[in-house]
């Protein structure tokens, strides 16, 4: 446990952070879940929404390196993929 006071508020702030990203982080696969229960429906409407809400969530995700930014546009790239395949 730290003793000095700084890094109790470091211990704290870390913490919290922790906290804020694994939020997000769960988010953004929570929809990746969703979309994928859609794109297995073939119902390409919901999964369009989900799609655009998904890579809300990992530009956000990137932006605050949660997500590394490779990781970020490959999930992106194969979400985009698999909505072109659903238009065929």
């Amino acid at each position: 446990m730290p003793i000095l006071q700084n890094a109790k508020k470091e211990l704290r702030k870390s913490k919290k952070r922790f906290s804020e990203n694994q939020i997000l982080r769960s988010e953004v696969e929570a929809l990746r879940r969703k979309f994928k229960i859609h794109a297995s429906k073939n119902s390409l409407k919901e999964a369009k929404e989900i799609a655009q809400s998904i890579q809300q969530k990992i530009d956000k995700a990137v932006k605050k390196n949660i997500l590394k930014q490779n990781n970020g546009n490959r999930i992106k790239s194969r979400i985009a993929d698999k909505i072109k395949a659903m238009q065929k």
